[in-house]
């Protein structure tokens, strides 16, 4: 698991996303964003949910996703979504942006973190 967690961290410094891709365990960081999928797209193009499709979310600038409709509370956050924004708003969604829709349950397994992190790493392309 701590080579897991180097590996992400890895990616965030600029690593090439096949690297951290491949630190990842595509069957196990998928069964963890089981949870995330009941809300939320992950593929190229496909329709937003009741939350946005996160295809491409590392990096992005909260609230900037195409045709959602985020909160303003998301929109004026001034977060962009990294692996310290992305793991304090899983782990609290209501505390990190006070306002903000997603209705998630906190996820305070470090494990869970870390696996759904490094599958959204996986969600990149063109």
């Amino acid at each position: 698991m701590r080579l897991l967690v180097l590996l992400c961290l890895t990616a965030l410094a600029g690593t090439a996303l096949a690297e951290a891709s491949a630190g990842c365990d595509p069957d196990g960081d998928s069964k963890a964003f089981n949870r995330c999928r009941v809300c939320h797209a992950s593929a190229p193009g496909a329709a937003d949910l009741s939350g946005p499709n996160l295809w491409n979310v590392v990096g992005r600038d909260a609230g900037t996703g195409p045709r959602y409709r985020y909160s303003t509370a998301v929109v004026e956050s001034g977060l962009t979504w990294n692996e310290q924004s992305l793991r304090e708003y899983l782990a609290n969604p209501s505390l990190t942006i006070p306002g903000t829709r997603m209705a998630s349950a906190p996820i305070s397994d470090p494990d869970t973190l870390d696996a759904i992190i490094c599958h959204l790493h996986t969600l990149q392309g063109d």
